[in-house]
Order: C-alpha cells, then sequence, then structure tokens
C-alpha cells in the first residue's frame, strides 16, 4: 500500500490473495464500480493507485471497452503478484511521486487505502497533476467522521498494518480536494461489507 512506512506490505502480499480476502474485497469492489458505473466511458486512461495485487485494477479492466489500465503500489511485492494476472500495465511507484505525464488520466481510483498516505496534500496534488480537466478522481476511505466510527478505526489500529495510517475526516478531504481543484461531485456512506465500518465513496472532478 503506498504511504505506509511503518509496515513492509510486502510481507502481506501472498495473503491478499487468500480466498477470504478476495471475498470481502470483491463484496467491497463491487459497491464501488455501481457507484462509479455512470463514469465509466470507452476508451479511457485509468490509474488506480496503491493497487496491491491488482485485484481491483483487474476488474476496472473489464468494465468499457478500449479501457488503458494502469496501477502503482509501493510494495514491490505486490506489484510482483499483480504483474502475473497480466490484466494492465504495474509499476512500482508512490502517491506522492505518480510516474505519468500532466493531463494523461480520465479516471484516478484510491480504493481502500488513502489513509496510509504519508502525505495526503501531496498525492492529492499529484492526482490533480496528471488528471485530465472535468475527469474524475475516485476514493474509497473509511468514515471517521463520528465517535463510534473513531472509535472502531482506533481499535483497528492494534493490527500493525495500520501502524501509521491517519484516517481523515470529510471535511479535512474536501478542504484538500478544493485547495489542488477538486470538486467534490458525489458522495455515499455505506457499510463495508459484513463488519460495522462505514466508508465514503466519493467522486471528485478536476476542474
Amino acid at each position: 500500500m503506498s504511504g505506509n512506512k511503518t509496515y513492509n506490505f510486502d510481507k502481506l502480499a501472498k495473503v491478499y490473495n487468500t480466498p477470504i480476502f478476495q471475498f470481502f474485497c470483491f463484496l467491497a469492489h463491487s459497491s464501488c464500480l455501481r457507484f462509479l458505473k455512470n463514469t465509466f466511458k470507452d476508451n479511457l486512461n485509468i490509474l488506480d493507485i496503491a493497487c496491491g495485487t491488482g485485484t481491483f485494477t483487474k476488474r476496472l479492466t473489464k468494465i468499457k471497452n478500449g479501457l488503458r489500465v494502469f496501477g502503482i503500489d509501493n510494495s514491490k511485492g505486490m506489484i510482483s503478484i499483480a504483474n502475473k494476472k497480466n490484466v494492465a500495465c504495474f509499476k512500482t511507484a508512490n502517491a506522492e511521486e505518480i510516474p505519468f505525464p500532466d493531463n494523461y488520466f480520465d479516471l484516478i481510483t484510491i480504493t481502500d487505502s488513502f489513509y496510509y498516505f504519508k502525505d495526503k496534500d501531496k498525492s492529492i496534488s499529484e492526482c490533480c497533476r496528471i488528471l485530465k480537466t472535468n475527469s474524475h478522481l475516485f476514493i474509497y476511505t473509511p468514515y471517521a467522521d463520528s465517535f463510534f466510527s473513531r472509535l472502531l478505526i482506533k481499535f483497528g489500529q492494534i493490527s500493525p498494518t495500520e501502524k501509521g495510517s491517519k484516517h481523515l475526516k470529510f471535511l479535512e478531504i474536501k478542504n484538500i480536494a478544493e485547495k489542488y481543484g477538486l470538486i467534490i461531485v458525489n458522495k455515499k456512506i455505506k457499510y463495508y461489507p459484513l463488519t460495522p465500518f462505514k466508508y465514503w465513496l466519493l467522486l471528485l472532478v478536476k476542474n
């Protein structure tokens, strides 16, 4: 996962492909794709940031025709497994230094990983740089706006993978986005499948 310097996600790469993990991912990713369904068109350039082993990236490639899909993650172990799927172009990189030219992408996705990014301002700035005008950024991230949600997040940070993660409230995300010319045009709150955790589904557009 891009941005977390306190845990080596190379160690976790194989776990991502276990049936139980993939089952939960399938349910969560299905919600994301339904939320995004009206955003997709043919012949788009799409980037999946912090793509892990490429599970969500693979599903993105099948949504429409002629899609050029890329995935980046700062874990070499994750990218090694992703590349074996032969469904997209995967690179080892982090969200704060995205190795693509300006105004290149029609859609960027950040799915269940924004809280790991070390410098969220810089990552959003980079997204804005590589997005075309009137193109979209999608963020799927835990809801941290209520006391109960923050308590659940705090409890979850017992896990070594969550050390160093930082969850932002909606207004904090909105303020960072607007600083770099991104406007939230659609938002929804949904439970992560079969858990008490709520998640934001946010769609932003570059002006």
